[in-house]
């Protein structure tokens, strides 16, 4: 249940992601981003106390790795499902997007939940990997783009947001803001509350809104609650090596 944009600077030298992470309510609280380093590469995360994975980290190489389940699928691993979260700490050490996908040939899918994998590279490229249980596809993913998920109403969920993102793009002539897409992610209809980007339903709602920025000297990344409570927004800087 997230909600995933990306949009291209306008020179390619960098692009701004943003990520809305929903939850059920049960599940404990995330930790904000903190530091990690996986061999020699520094990274940020936030972190999923119940399952120690992540849905989102960005590396000082200007890489992103963000995660959302795929509720399309109903095919489930055979055995005890390893946590997609983990999936994203493993592939950490990537540098580009040809090392991401190396490395994720050399995972057991069959042992992970269907999901998708986006990684977007600081020269403005994009890879999209979905698994469903059946088939593990790849693709390039070109800006701006929107992937979305629902464990609720699945299909009518996710074509609202993408009709959204869709009316939001033309809107704009297929070139939305930064401003347009920090405004798009916050977007709350109470007359369809669980549709909503900024999604509420009695058993589950938006946590989290992060914002990545890449550019050539550094990544940034800003980050602020909604669920349990709301917070300030918090900004981490991971400077990239020249």
């Amino acid at each position: 249940m997230c909600t995933f944009t990306w949009t291209a600077a306008s020179d390619r030298l960098g692009y701004d992601l943003f990520f809305n992470r929903d939850e059920r309510h049960p599940r404990a609280v995330e930790t904000p981003p903190a530091f990690g380093e996986s061999e020699g590469l520094r990274w940020l995360a936030p972190r999923d106390p119940d399952a120690g994975g992540t849905w989102l980290l960005v590396s000082a190489a200007g890489l992103t790795l963000a995660l959302l389940n795929d509720y399309a699928s109903s095919w489930r691993p055979a055995g005890t499902a390893r946590s997609r979260g983990r999936l994203v700490l493993d592939l950490a050490p990537a540098r580009d997007l040809a090392a991401v996908a190396t490395r994720l040939a050399a995972v057991a899918l069959v042992e992970l939940p269907p999901f998708h994998l986006v990684a977007v590279a600081p020269d403005a490229s994009a890879s999209h990997w979905h698994w469903n249980g059946i088939a593990f596809t790849a693709g390039a993913l070109a800006s701006p783009a929107c992937l979305s998920s629902s464990s609720f109403a699945t299909a009518e969920v996710v074509d609202w947001r993408l009709e959204n993102f869709a009316a939001l793009r033309a809107a704009r002539a297929d070139a939305p803001s930064v401003a347009d897409l920090a405004a798009w992610h916050r977007i709350h209809d109470p007359t369809r509350p669980a549709h909503s980007v900024r999604m509420a339903r009695p058993d589950a709602a938006t946590r989290s809104l992060i914002h990545v920025n890449v550019r050539p000297s550094a990544a940034t990344v800003a980050y602020e609650t909604f669920y349990p409570e709301a917070s300030p927004v918090r900004v981490w800087t991971l400077p990239r090596p020249a």
